[in-house]
């Protein structure tokens, strides 16, 4: 079911507006499109040149740090830490989440507001797992992921972080509660669920992002207690327990919550109108969904047939306000491939020692030094197109233009489809000889059938813009996944196009 979730993750050829559905309405009036909320001191290509310059003119500078401890952590960081480890109830985490953003404003320490900028967003998952449980419901498939999937949590919960801390966080986010003198209403549909998270949720990491950006630990480190994450009763002994925290560390998590900010955007751009009714429906195709369910294979053609259904014809449709978000998603794309770059460079220019002092341990990273070059420089090259990327494998070229795709979306993503599909027998015959000579017709399955085979080259242009026919989109699609560093924006493709 990955395919259909990356279809709204992907890209397509411009109609004229049509009138907004329920759906549209919906999401546009819960989750409006705020120009000045978005506002943010991007990253600029300049800068990050300039940062590999001063790399590329200097040796690298040893770390003079080879472990954290208790020591060196502020006073009012040491005293959050201690209230965090103490509470027990999904209450007493709202209760403290509560008075840590009542009182951000004042926090004077480094130490103290990297943890509370990372914990805040926490507030806008409360209760999420209940007030989702009404939309996942509505297809078997979803609704047993999911559930599946918190039984699993918890159990492994119990197993291997059996702490009151991860119990309390576990229900903060599975259970009812009261906010504001009112019972949390559930989710009763995909534009509420989709509202919340470009909404609230989407503001809070962008508040995240901001603070984490003014913290400056340029030249200085801050220390992250392992305590944090495992619970009060561990690391009786100190061994292992403290991690220091440096520019590698701040802009890494900003590049990481600009990732997330960037699908959070998209996802609001485009319409999840019966989502749950099309995961219904493929789902019968995998023979999970129903009494009608078919045990005979989901190609190509059978999925595109689905989504090429009516009841799905606002599905992966622009909204009307879509392009504000699209152009919003591009800018947060650009600066998490930007501070990508940023924090390759400082992990250069650091020189970190071979040692488990950093929370990040770059020691990885480093035994792929070329590699990384390589992908840093397609990953900037894609952002900033249009860009010649060429395959590591084959030595072929492909030219990518993504902005064109985030400045200009496309009005339907259905468009990348495919047009046409391989078609004939499901069942193919062969006579095989045994040892004595006896001749016997056996079938076996033809796996060619409803292979997607064709797609429409105008829809792709605005991706690869020089592709002629749709046969040449698979050999695009391959050509950029085998490039270094650009597998990322390959994939959903290569999911689409099969």
């Amino acid at each position: 079911m990955k395919k259909y979730l990356l279809i709204t993750a992907l890209l397509v050829p411009t109609l004229g507006f049509a009138k907004p559905s329920p759906y549209g309405q919906e999401v546009s009036k819960k989750a409006p499109y705020k120009a000045e909320e978005n506002a943010y001191t991007w990253t600029t290509l300049s800068k990050v040149k300039e940062g590999k310059a001063k790399f590329s003119n200097q040796k690298r500078n040893p770390s003079n740090q080879n472990s954290g401890d208790e020591s060196m952590m502020s006073d009012a960081f040491r005293k959050t830490r201690d209230q965090f480890l103490k509470l027990k109830s999904a209450d007493e985490i709202e209760a403290f989440l509560n008075d840590l953003e009542q009182n951000y404003g004042s926090f004077k320490d480094e130490d103290q507001k990297f943890f509370v900028a990372h914990v805040l967003p926490l507030r806008e998952l409360r209760g999420i797992a209940w007030r989702s449980a009404p939309v996942f419901s509505k297809a078997k498939i979803t609704h047993s992921y999911v559930l599946t999937m918190l039984k699993n949590t918890q159990s492994s919960m119990k197993i291997f972080l059996p702490t009151e801390q991860w119990s309390a966080g576990f229900e903060y986010i599975t259970t009812p509660y009261v906010r504001e003198g009112k019972v949390a209403e559930t989710f009763k549909n995909e534009s509420d669920l989709v509202s919340h998270f470009s909404g609230p949720v989407r503001s809070s990491m962008l508040k995240a992002a901001k603070r984490i950006q003014a913290i400056d630990l340029n030249g200085k480190t801050i220390v992250w207690d392992n305590k944090l994450f495992f619970g009060k009763a561990s690391f009786v002994d100190d061994v292992d327990r403290f991690r220091l925290v440096g520019e590698v560390e701040r802009i890494s998590s900003l590049a990481s919550i600009h990732s997330s900010l960037a699908q959070i955007s998209y996802q609001r751009a485009y319409s999840s109108e019966n989502s749950m009714k099309l995961f219904q429906d493929m789902g019968k195709l995998y023979g999970v969904d129903g009494f009608l369910s078919e045990v005979d294979g989901a190609p190509s053609s059978k999925r595109t047939n689905v989504l090429r259904k009516s009841t799905y014809k606002n599905y992966g449709t622009l909204l009307p306000d879509g392009q504000e978000w699209m152009a919003q998603s591009f800018h947060h794309l650009q600066e998490s491939v930007r501070l990508t770059a940023m924090v390759w460079d400082q992990i250069k220019r650091e020189d970190r020692p071979l040692t488990e002092a950093f929370l990040f341990d770059t020691s990885f990273a480093r035994a792929y030094e070329r590699g990384s070059d390589l992908s840093i420089e397609n990953m900037l090259a894609i952002v900033e197109g249009p860009a010649q990327i060429r395959s590591a494998i084959t030595g072929e070229m492909v030219k990518v233009d993504l902005p064109a795709f985030y400045k200009n979306p496309p009005q339907d993503l259905k468009a990348f489809l495919p047009t046409a599909f391989v078609e004939g027998s499901e069942w193919k015959e062969m006579s095989l000889k045994d040892a004595s000579g006896k001749v016997q017709t056996v079938k076996y399955r033809n796996y060619e059938i409803g292979r997607a085979n064709n797609w429409d080259a105008q829809t792709y242009k605005q991706i690869f813009p020089d592709v002629k026919t749709g046969k040449d989109i698979p050999a695009s699609v391959r050509v950029l996944s085998q490039s270094w560093g650009s597998w990322m924006s390959a994939m959903p493709l290569a999911d689409i196009i099969e």
